[in-house]
């Protein structure tokens, strides 16, 4: 399976996969975990480590809420590495209410994977559909 959801986002994400050499598998999910579109992942696997990805991310964006510590309010996830013995996992934003997260294998060019997964995150929320509702001031 390459892609799930509506708005088919596979050929991005493989046009990514392509250009960023060592990439195993590259997939949007949803803050809660729920995988949007894939490239390189079986369902199941994609399950799995939209999981993983929404637990890592819940826990970077937890950083700027210690108590006791001066940082500045509002900040956000920019990215997190795993590094593993059977390959990296690469995750950050991508968008408001979703995330990327990409798989490579373990001598994959770290700089270029993660230079290249800025560029795709930059593009990534104009393909994601609609934008949080904010309530009407007044």
């Amino acid at each position: 399976m390459t892609d799930t959801g509506a708005g088919n986002l596979a050929w991005l994400l493989e046009g990514f996969a392509t250009s960023a050499p060592g990439t195993m598998g590259a997939l949007v999910t949803s803050n809660d975990g729920l995988p949007l579109h894939l490239h390189g992942f079986t369902q199941e696997g994609a399950e799995r480590v939209s999981a993983i990805v929404s637990g890592l991310a819940s826990l970077g964006r937890g950083l700027d809420r210690i108590p006791g510590l001066d940082l500045p309010s509002g900040g956000s996830l920019e990215q997190v590495v795993i590094y593993h013995g059977n390959g990296r996992l690469l995750v950050g934003r991508a968008g408001d209410q979703a995330i990327l997260a990409v798989l490579t294998r373990p001598d994959a060019e770290m700089s270029v994977i993660a230079y290249q997964m800025e560029q795709l995150a930059a593009r990534l929320p104009q393909h994601l559909g609609t934008s949080v509702r904010r309530p009407k001031a007044g």
